[in-house]
């Protein structure tokens, strides 16, 4: 294998290699022994820093202020994806998460939400998340010991789990299982019509539980 940090940083990159879990390996081990914090100069990409020992990962992760999120996109995008965001005026990173977000975004968004997901609240719901989660097992089984987890489980258990949450009628809760994933980002009458009623809703209530 090729030796040169930007070779290997030029595997890690890339898609192919994570379908080959022991070349992405090695190349991962190269550089944690040889260039730990190395910099990506790559054709095509700005320059980044491949962070590869988990202690370095731990310390950058915990300090927001000195690696903030919004200055550079947290998933790998190429200048031209860059430049045309920035052409049209969009200076926030393409994927802009709660993970991703820097104060005093992140405490605002997340204090919409927070009292959702206190110890309290969690375990008036545990009871049906664990049905929802018996009920994906047993749609895999029926499926005859092979599916494609990310359409059959992925798409459709967290959002089944945030429908119980944000209290989605049966109707919505059957409309979404029926319909095409993209048909529900779509379709302004649908699911996704409710789930905003209903968080415009709950925003309200906190509110004037607040005041």
């Amino acid at each position: 294998m090729p030796t040169a940090s930007q070779d290997i940083v030029a595997t890690v990159i890339d898609p192919k290699a994570h379908a080959d879990p022991s070349r992405l390996h090695e190349s991962f081990a190269w550089l944690r022994k040889n260039d730990p914090i190395a910099l990506a100069e790559l054709p095509g990409y700005d320059p980044f820093y491949v962070v590869t020992k988990h202690a370095d990962i731990l310390q950058i992760s915990k300090d927001n202020a000195l690696f903030p999120y919004g200055d550079h996109p947290s998933t790998l995008t190429d200048k031209a994806m860059l430049e045309e965001r920035r052409s049209m005026g969009q200076t926030r990173p393409l994927l802009y998460t709660l993970v991703q977000m820097d104060e005093p975004d992140h405490m605002k968004y997340r204090a919409l939400t927070q009292g959702w997901f206190m110890p309290p609240n969690l375990k008036k719901l545990e009871a049906r998340v664990r049905e929802c989660a018996r009920e994906s097992v047993e749609r895999m089984i029926a499926l005859g010991g092979e599916c494609d987890f990310v359409t059959e489980v992925a798409l459709h258990y967290p959002l089944r789990v945030i429908m119980e949450i944000l209290g989605v009628s049966a109707r919505g809760r059957a409309a979404h299982a029926s319909a095409d994933p993209g048909a529900v980002r779509r379709d302004r009458s649908g699911p996704a019509t409710e789930f905003r009623r209903l968080a415009r809703g709950q925003k309200g209530r906190d509110r004037r539980g607040a005041g």
